[in-house]
């Protein structure tokens, strides 16, 4: 294919990223109803070029200089002799032959007309960008028709979103780890070949804008490539005076990289040369290696005549200021008057973050080095023990027939490395005025980042070498606190970042023996995860209710406590402290919905359990206890769950009975277990009428429940569920997972009774969308268990041989399924536990 200069336009990735893209983020050119589990792209999209332009507006070096060039290329483009085909002719090519003269003329003036709207609507002085315009939107909308009239694929606004947050993704991967020499041109920092970027979301990407591409130009990658450098050249010569793109495009770039430095620490630790003199050795901008200090002039107010040096390569700070005890000191950083940076840039406020001073130490000679952490000590030996107890767990159950047996395994080795993953943090908690807090930067767990990659790999080897296509597990790394009433774990930007770097799924805090896990995808930059222990509930407990544990989750918080205040009642037991576990972010407020779920895992006494079955997560909610279901581990005397909100906590004994249950043997312990865990109720006091029918709301109440991601705010469209319906918000959940469809576009026949075809179904759904379950792979074979097997419509057959294959769901008797028959409350109860023990 045609090569492009290195550096075209001199455009750093950054300002690639934040001109190319993010400008549009909100804009797509057909604007259509976006599913409400990935909206949020849109909004994240939103929220990077907002962050972005309030950097700019908010320095005064920069933004004249990205003005400058809205200005001229606004200017440019509202000529009348602006053309916009004649920047994209290789598309404007391959479209035009497909349009008669009249669509030629509307197609010209529709893109032209979005290219000013947007410019206008996108001006960074206009910030905060919130949505586009009317005028913009139909504009869109008509380049749309256009398009659709000819077949060319559809593309909504979320995908748009989606796909440039995976264009971010990509560019900053080729900026981490980029080595810079010590002559080269700052002004031009991190420029990249944008030909390489294209090529590879070409080649690699899934993304609808991709596909759309390649309709446009014909599957001809050549041909994109090409249209960029004329649009690039066009543009430098025609709109823009000399070095006003270049200027622009550094400047937005570096209002971009001030936006992803926000909360983080650029800076490394300070060490003590002495009370009056720290040194910083390290700087990370983006992951770039050999990022010269000396491109920086530092500055604080925090300390009496500080001077910084960086001649020698590191940051020396000096002053009159005597640190006797750890000080904390504002760092600000702005671009030095340097020749490695031009004149224009001078000035320019890239960062400021909080540097911590420490006293010299007195022990030992040379410079006061702290202890680095490292994993617990047998962690390779437990990760390389993960074969053998596969090798044991195999034993038993011979061929990997189902996705069960398989993800059986798949525990096991989520198990062992979670116990290899685990930092005894406890020497690094701090405690002031009686507040225990934990505080830990990248170089704390330099040792253990060192360990990571082989503990992870052998524990996926492991699992890979019986199950070759298995995922690879998502690793959580564990920090363990001791026994603390209360302590507030800080997670700030470097740290976080360097998480994720190595692959990490969640981070964990233990305390008390509480463990809570959170995904690092729910967290930012200097998020707390605080766990507190206390003492007693507020909230009621009914009749025969056993307090085992409690949790209130409000961050990561754990509170544990010995007693309820709630009043037990008919026999309840607390059958744990209770534990407040809370996520605060970086502005100080409380996160209480997530979109990936969290672990919460809680010690019981198990001295005070009479029945396990009726063990359950209760959350308190002011004088209230609402159950919220989980699984018991007897072996480990923990009880776990699996939730998308934090709140408060305790694990209770909950006896249920029905008077009506006793004749159905096959189902009555999964009845019990499911009422006493608060996910299916009876229908009047004692009474469960387990032959009832159930409705489809109400089976999709008790998947959701089940899964326990009830919480989480979603919108649907259905016409026949209303706000105010008891069943909306479940309905809503679980339109946004993809587990349930409306019986036609627009209605889901809330109050209907859900035939068994449909329960499959929708069952099976929560099995590969939500467990990450394989759908069967011969579903014909599968359903000639049953002699009514060509009964099972199309829509269906796939979920009825997956949930059959997997023993979700059994037949009627005599090889036959009954696919058009109704199910029951009893048969609903019995799903639902096979699910609960699939968590």
């Amino acid at each position: 294919m045609m090569k492009m200069t290195k550096k075209t336009i001199m455009l750093s990735a950054v300002a690639l990223i934040a001109a190319n893209a993010l400008t549009f983020g909100p804009v797509s050119y057909k604007v259509s109803a976006a599913d409400p589990a990935v909206v949020s792209s849109v909004a994240t999209s939103s929220d990077k070029l907002n962050k972005v332009y309030t950097q700019l507006n908010n320095d005064p070096v920069l933004l004249p200089l990205v003005t400058k060039g809205f200005t001229e290329v606004n200017n440019y483009v509202n000529q009348d002799t602006f053309d916009a085909t004649a920047l994209l002719p290789n598309l404007w090519s391959g479209i035009s032959v497909n349009l008669d003269p009249a669509e030629k003329i509307a197609f010209k003036n529709e893109l032209t007309k979005v290219i000013r709207l947007a410019l206008v609507e996108f001006d960074p002085t206009k910030a905060p960008v919130t949505d586009i315009s009317a005028d913009l939107e139909q504009s869109l909308t008509n380049l749309s028709d256009l398009l659709d009239s000819k077949d060319y694929p559809r593309v909504n606004k979320t995908q748009l979103a989606d796909f440039i947050l995976e264009l971010e993704a990509a560019a900053l991967a080729k900026i981490n780890g980029t080595e810079l020499a010590p002559t080269t041109d700052l002004g031009e920092l991190v420029s990249i070949e944008l030909d390489a970027l294209i090529q590879g979301l070409w080649n690699s990407s899934s993304s609808q804008v991709v596909v759309l591409l390649k309709a446009l130009y014909n599957e001809d990658l050549e041909l994109l490539v090409k249209d960029v450098k004329k649009a690039q050249e066009i543009l430098s010569a025609d709109a823009f005076s000399p070095n006003t793109a270049k200027q622009a495009s550094a400047a937005l770039g570096i209002a971009y990289v001030k936006a992803q430095l926000v909360g983080k620490s650029p800076l490394g630790n300070a060490t003590a040369v002495n009370n009056k003199e720290h040194k910083i050795s390290q700087l990370n901008i983006l992951g770039i290696k050999g990022f010269p200090l000396s491109a920086f002039d530092f500055s604080t107010t925090d300390l009496v005549n500080p001077e910084f040096d960086t001649t020698n390569g590191y940051l020396k700070i000096t002053s009159d200021t005597s640190i006797n005890s750890s000080k904390t000191i504002e760092v600000t950083a702005k671009l030095a008057n340097d020749n490695l940076i031009p004149q224009w840039l001078h000035g320019a406020t890239v960062f400021t973050q909080t540097v911590t001073l420490s006293p010299k130490s007195n022990a030992g000679g040379g410079e006061f080095i702290d202890t680095e952490l490292s994993l617990v000590p047998n962690a390779t030996t437990i990760a390389q023990n993960i074969s053998d107890k596969i090798d044991a767990a195999l034993v038993g159950i011979g061929e990997l027939t189902t996705n069960k047996d398989i993800f059986a395994l798949r525990a096991i080795v989520e198990e062992e490395l979670r116990s290899a993953l685990t930092v005894n943090a406890g020497s690094k908690v701090t405690t002031n005025n009686g507040v225990s807090e934990l505080k830990l930067t990248a170089a704390d767990l330099s040792s253990v980042f060192s360990q990571l990659d082989s503990v992870i790999k052998t524990a996926n080897a492991a699992l890979q070498a019986v199950v070759a296509d298995a995922e690879p597990v998502k690793p959580v790394l564990n920090l363990s606190v001791g026994n603390l009433d209360s302590v507030k774990v800080v997670i700030n930007g470097e740290l976080l970042g360097s998480l994720k770097a190595k692959g990490i799924y969640a981070i964990g805090v233990t305390s008390n023996g509480a463990l809570i896990e959170v995904p690092l995808t729910e967290l930012e930059a200097n998020s707390s995860l605080q766990i507190t222990k206390t003492n007693g509930i507020t909230a009621e407990l009914k009749d025969g209710m056993n307090q085992v544990s409690a949790l209130t989750a409000k961050g990561i918080q754990a509170i544990g406590v010995t007693g309820i205040t709630p009043e037990l009642k008919d026999g309840m037991k607390q059958v744990s402290d209770i534990y407040n576990v809370v996520v605060i972010g970086a502005d100080g407020k409380e996160k209480h919905e997530f979109q990936s779920q969290a672990r919460i895992v809680l010690p019981v006494n198990s001295g005070s359990v009479g029945n396990e079955q009726f063990l359950t997560l209760a959350k308190i909610e002011g004088s209230k206890l609402i159950n919220l279901g989980g699984t018991y581990n007897p072996a480990k005397k923990q009880f776990s769950a699996m939730r998308n909100t934090f709140s408060s906590y305790v694990v209770i004994e909950n006896p249920v009975a029905f008077k009506d249950t006793s004749e159905l043997a096959w189902a009555e312990d999964d009845i019990l277990k499911a009422a006493a865990k608060g996910i299916i109720v009876g229908r009047a006091e004692g009474v469960f009428a387990p032959r009832a029918e159930i409705t489809r709301a109400e089976f999709t109440a008790l998947l959701v429940r089940t899964l326990g991601i009830e919480a989480v705010s979603y919108t649907e469209t259905f016409t026949d569920v209303n706000d105010g319906d008891w069943y909306q918000s479940v309905v809503a959940t679980a339109a946004a997972y993809g587990i349930i469809n409306g019986r036609t576009s627009t209605t889901f026949d809330p109050d209907a009774p859900i035939t068994r075809s449909e329960m499959a179904t929708i069952t099976s759904n929560v099995l590969v969308k939500v467990l990450g379950y394989k759908p069967v792979s011969d579903v014909n074979d599968t359903l000639n268990l049953f002699a009514d097997q060509a009964d099972v419509v199309p829509a269906h057959r796939a979920g009825v041989a997956l949930v059959a294959q997997e023993g979700i769901v059994q037949g009627k008797g005599l090889g036959v399924y009954d696919p058009k028959g109704t199910f029951t409350r009893a048969e609903a109860a019995v799903v639902i536990n096979k699910l609960l023990n699939l968590r």
